[in-house]
Formats: structure tokens, C-alpha cells, sequence
């Protein structure tokens, strides 16, 4: 029967991301929205049921490539 303990011939240390910035914070720090804006469509997204991005785009703070920009670099796409 085989060790069921891992063995590795070299161990490393692994190192762990940092957890991805959330995507409001992206956005205020690219400089596409300000501080204010997200505080605003954050309230909002308390009352209806909708998505940030989707949120500040109907509100026209960001176009579609502003979203998909800042969502790829959330997921280091």
C-alpha cells in the first residue's frame, strides 16, 4: 500500500494573490468614476436589482469597454 501523505523531493512556498479589489474601488482608482458616483450607484443598487456595471452604464458614468476593462482586470484576465 502507498504513503498517503505527500511527499514533495523540493518543497516550495506558495504564494497566495491578493484577493481582487472590488469593482467599484477599479473604477474610482482608473479615474473613470469619482468616489461620489460609486457611493451613488451603490445606494441605488440597494433599491433595484441590477449589477454595478450595469447600474453606471444606464446612468451613463461608463461605457461597456469601461466595465469589461476593469471586470478583466479583476479576474487578471
Amino acid at each position: 500500500m502507498s504513503d498517503p501523505r505527500l511527499a514533495f523531493d523540493d518543497p516550495q512556498s506558495v504564494e497566495m494573490d491578493a484577493p481582487p479589489r472590488p469593482f467599484g474601488r477599479l473604477l474610482v482608482d482608473a479615474g473613470i468614476i469619482t468616489q461620489i458616483d460609486l457611493v451613488n450607484a451603490l445606494g441605488l443598487q440597494r433599491r433595484v436589482d441590477a449589477q454595478l456595471g450595469d447600474i453606471l452604464q444606464s446612468e451613463g458614468l461608463v461605457s461597456a469597454s469601461d466595465v469589461l476593462d476593469a471586470l478583466s482586470i479583476q479576474h487578471n484576465a
